[in-house]
């Protein structure tokens, strides 16, 4: 997520990122818990692409119903 973002600005990406990852049982409550944490140093980033990326927690869905996963998979 982090290469990401410091990435967006050299790949002229402008538009929202949504980070969308497969369920894995455990890492969404672990996730929550650094969530603040994260989201507060990015807010003190620099680099506005920085910011941006991290304005909403990441999404977990089930790779069997969330066709973007299966896509990710198969490049993958």
């Amino acid at each position: 997520m982090t290469a990401l973002a410091m990435s967006r600005e050299s790949l002229n990406l402008t538009d929202p990122v949504d980070f969308i990852f497969d369920e894995q049982e455990g890492i969404e409550e672990e996730l929550a818990l650094f969530w603040p944490g994260i989201k507060s140093k990015s807010e003190k980033a620099i680099n506005k692409f920085v910011r941006d990326s991290f304005q909403h927690m990441p999404l977990f869905r089930n790779e069997k119903d969330f066709l973007p996963l299966q896509a990710a998979d198969l490049y993958a």
